[in-house]
């Protein structure tokens, strides 16, 4: 018993020495002047708060979080209540803020710019209750000094709001309404006068290229299905949009309802010259339409997506041809922030893609030199062997030297042995990469993307097609061992035997190898990789057990073991005396 008072009194005494440390360092933060904070605290929160302009109608995010600043002392809660702009953005959600959305209103005043994040959409068809109507109403009025305005509601709860939203909202540059399939777009919207409106996105909102709302010199458009007409009406909205960056269009439905267009019709070309992200998610007779009458010289960003597999081909064969132009276009500058994917709920999905690679999660260990950007994302899901080819030319038409970072994930099982070659090949295209990670089923692949050729320098001496690679993580994938009956070829010894003969020559080679959430991973599976690594300085992390190789002594370190080997190489149980 002692023994663990006296551990506990140690790790009280750490806690309060943690303490003294971060108020010493503090201390000099207390010290600013008001306006210097305020800035501080509007820096802070700018990371913590969703905005009416946040990509997601259903946010998971805590609208509120940044509030812990408030909590700190009483001069930074009094600091923070005598800023307005700190309340200006708004979030009320069902059964989640609406206790605390009053409290914010109160400390808002008439000169502040708010932005308004309204979300009680819901499939029950019980109204909503009268408290509840009294605060959406009451928000809905503070329109006319909004910037942003977010809805996800029932079109019904907005029936008779139009003189609480009143006719003109001056300040408002993004309108983003999810209105859960409404007959139309509630006319309390068309009727407002917005001449600062720049972005509008309608979900599931009918709608017609006729509605006032496109009439504004938008930057950016994004409408998810609803649409009622033809596109050949979206030609004469678009052309009024000469300041575009940005148009996403996603229809759901056959050719015969939204490609109703002759033959022998004629459109004049369309010229956007300031749209760099173009996102067009049809049948491939709709995306066919809108890509040959659109001109986009500036164009970085593409998504093409047909629903038909039958049409995968040729879609991939429009971004070839589009990067090929670019390529012509713009020899020395390689596209670094595009997105493509073909077809969006099936297929083969291969580009550049933000979001995903934003995803992916660096170890505190990881190289410090590894650069988040430019990226590259290889998506393969339930690929098919009719689509290699086109692939592998698709490869060659990207201009890749300048990345740094790549995500290969195939999600499709067994992995098609047709794509060993355009991966091959998609390794080649990327001389300088220094971060590579292979998810779900991409490590059966790892022979094709490390490679192997024979030096010219050093006869017999193989070396990885990237001489630069540091860094390699393996992920959410199966590992299998030599004597597994398995069909696929995996995380085998023969491929990481290439980069250790790379580093041992000189060569750089991944110097972290780090596995996560892999299924079928042994002890043995990792002494295979010890006996490799041995020497070479190459560090490999298990999320289970890390070991360490290339240096006079080698651990293991496991949160489920004791088992702790000293700097003498002797084994040793700690703190007996604890342990009782």
């Amino acid at each position: 018993m002692s023994a663990i008072r006296h551990q506990a009194r140690r790790e009280l005494e750490a806690q309060i020495v943690g303490l003294k440390i971060k108020r010493n360092a503090l201390l000099d933060v207390f010290r600013l002047p008001p306006e210097l904070l305020t800035e501080i605290f509007l820096y802070f929160i700018k990371g913590k708060i969703v905005e009416a302009t946040h990509s997601s109608f259903r946010s998971t995010e805590k609208p509120y979080s940044w509030l812990v600043i408030t909590h700190v002392c009483h001069s930074w809660r009094d600091l923070a209540l005598r800023t307005p702009s700190l309340w200006s953005n708004i979030t009320y959600k069902l059964e989640t803020t609406a206790a605390i959305v009053p409290s914010i209103l109160s400390r808002t005043t008439e000169h502040t710019l708010l932005s308004l994040r309204i979300d009680v959409f819901s499939y029950k068809v019980e109204p909503l209750g009268v408290e509840q109507m009294r605060l959406i109403t009451r928000m809905l009025s503070l329109v006319r000094q909004a910037r942003a305005l977010s809805l996800s509601i029932s079109d019904s709860t907005l029936d008779g709001m139009q003189d609480v939203i009143g006719d003109k909202a001056p300040h408002l540059v993004s309108l983003r309404l999810n209105l859960s399939f409404p007959r139309e777009i509630p006319a309390a919207f068309v009727k407002c006068d917005m001449p600062k409106l720049r972005e509008l996105v309608l979900n599931l909102c009918p709608c017609r290229w006729s509605c006032k709302l496109f009439q504004h010199p938008l930057t950016r458009l994004i409408i998810i299905g609803g649409l009622q007409e033809h596109l050949s009406g979206a030609l004469s909205v678009l052309r009024g949009m000469p300041s575009l960056e940005h148009l996403d269009l996603l229809i759901r439905g056959g050719p015969q309802r939204f490609y109703s267009v002759s033959p022998s019709d004629s459109f004049e070309l369309v010229e956007l010259p300031h749209l760099t992200h173009l996102a067009l998610r049809s049948s491939y007779e709709c995306v066919i339409f809108l890509w040959k009458h659109l001109s986009i010289p500036a164009l970085s960003g593409i998504c093409l997506s047909s629903f038909n597999a039958t049409h995968v081909t040729d879609v991939l064969s429009l971004f070839v041809g589009h990067l090929k132009r670019y390529n012509d276009a713009a020899p020395h500058a390689p596209v670094q922030s595009a997105v493509l994917e073909v077809l969006f709920e099936e297929g083969i999905n291969i580009g550049f893609h933000d979001s995903v690679a934003d995803d992916i999660c660096f170890s505190d260990d990881s190289p410090a030199e590894v650069q988040r950007k430019p990226k590259f994302c290889v998506l393969l899901c339930e690929g098919e062997e009719y689509v290699a080819t086109i692939v592998q030319d698709l490869f060659c038409a990207l201009n890749l030297d300048n990345v740094k970072l790549m995500r290969i994930d195939i999600s499709y099982n067994p992995a098609p042995r047709a794509l060993e070659e355009p991966l091959g090949t998609l390794m080649s295209c990327v001389p300088n990469l220094t971060s590579l990670h292979l998810h779900q089923y991409a490590s059966a692949y790892t022979v094709a993307l490390l490679g192997r050729h024979e030096s010219t320098e050093y006869p017999g001496v193989y070396f990885p097609l990237v001489r630069d690679l540091e860094y390699l993580k393996i992920y959410d994938g199966p590992i299998h061992s030599r004597s597994s009956s398995s069909r696929h070829a995996y995380l085998n010894a023969d491929a990481l035997f290439v980069v250790a003969t790379a580093r041992r020559y000189g060569h750089c080679g991944p110097r972290l190898i780090e596995f996560e959430r892999c299924a079928g991973m042994t002890q043995d599976i990792y002494s295979n990789l010890h006996r490799i690594m041995a020497l070479q300085e190459v560090e490999i992390k298990w999320d289970q057990v890390q070991l360490k190789v290339g240096s006079p002594r080698h651990y293991y370190e496991s949160s489920s073991d004791d088992y702790v080997e000293d700097s003498e190489g002797e084994a040793t149980e700690e703190d007996s005396d604890e342990e009782e």
